[in-house]
């Protein structure tokens, strides 16, 4: 039986401010251009960098963004959005959402909420990214971080709100099946769209997961901090289970079915779809290079993939009208 979650919304007036200010915040890479399909954005969480990198592991360039951890920095998960800008889980206590245009590389806004925070773990943090909605992982923390759920930010007007109030999330993602996962040691699957709890799926095939990732198809993939990786099908069943080795803090999961992870000792590694290890980059430990997302296009909203539809549709039979006239 599904299990009924708390809403809440409150509006981002609060933050206002950051929206303006944020856009006299540049984030100085130089040349800026727009990151291309098929590479990696690996966020460095102890210098506040943002990395774009080939499969090959060269570096294409590298983004500052701002601090919002008194000098310390806590950049942690990225998710692609639109039109070149990226999404970031950008601090720890006191986090925002930080919006970088990789076009020009400005910063376009830096959002947060009223008690949002995640434990200061370097795996935690996730974000993900639906149409015109960012979500982002929200525990329990002491001092005013007391709050716990799922954040939500509207694109759109700026404004967020929060649900799934009764849990805490340690990492979440937007599968690219167009459902939102949100771990917490076990996967809840919600409904992007109406925010109902579909289901919760046992990873069995992991000890304590760090990061999940979920392809076109709903297989869903799990990573944990003592070398497991397993693969479980769209109902939730283990279909396979590795030791990869390693602390390992984050995953992602491209359209041809590469894998990429990320772990604690710096290293990023990219696997086909049957788990077999394609190439690994190590990348310099003082950087912290814990969190990653390939660029892709991100899932569109319902009412997108409809509107798509229906013009698909549209041409189908303005065509078929024209060869029967003809």
């Amino acid at each position: 039986m599904t299990k009924p979650f708390h809403f809440q919304k409150i509006s981002s007036s609060l933050f206002k401010y950051a929206l303006g200010a944020a856009l006299a915040v540049s984030a100085l890479a130089s040349h800026a251009a727009a990151v291309q399909n098929g590479n990696l954005l690996v966020s460095d969480l102890s210098n506040g960098k943002l990395r774009e990198m080939g499969q090959d592991g060269r570096t294409v360039q590298v983004f500052d963004t701002p601090d919002f951890a008194d000098g310390f920095h806590s950049l942690r998960g990225v998710a692609m959005g639109e039109k070149g800008v990226v999404h970031m889980f950008n601090g720890t206590f006191t986090p925002r959402m930080t919006s970088l245009d990789s076009n020009n590389g400005s910063i376009k806004s830096n959002l947060g909420m009223n008690g949002w925070s995640t434990v200061n773990n370097i795996s935690y943090g996730g974000i993900g990214v639906y149409g015109n909605s960012v979500f982002v992982s929200d525990m329990f923390t002491y001092s005013g971080g007391e709050a716990s759920g799922i954040v939500m930010f509207n694109l759109k007007n700026g404004e967020s709100s929060r649900f799934a109030t009764n849990r805490s999330y340690t990492d979440l993602t937007v599968g690219r099946n167009g459902l939102l996962y949100a771990l917490n040691g076990n996967v809840d699957v919600y409904d992007p769209n109406s925010l109902r709890l579909l289901k919760t799926i046992n990873l069995s095939g992991n000890y304590d997961a760090r990061g999940v990732a979920v392809d076109r198809s709903g297989n869903l993939f799990a990573v944990d901090m003592y070398g497991g990786l397993a693969q479980y099908d769209a109902q939730g069943a283990l279909k396979k289970q590795i030791n990869f080795g390693g602390f390992m803090t984050d995953i992602d999961v491209n359209d041809q079915g590469m894998l990429a992870i990320a772990d604690r000792s710096s290293n990023i590694s990219l696997l086909n779809s049957n788990l077999e290890l394609v190439q690994r980059h190590s990348l310099s430990y003082r950087d912290s290079p814990y969190h990653l997302a390939f660029v892709q296009t991100p899932v569109p909203e319902a009412e997108t993939w409809a509107m798509l539809g229906a013009g698909l549709s549209g041409l189908i039979a303005l065509a078929r009208r024209r060869r029967q006239q003809a």
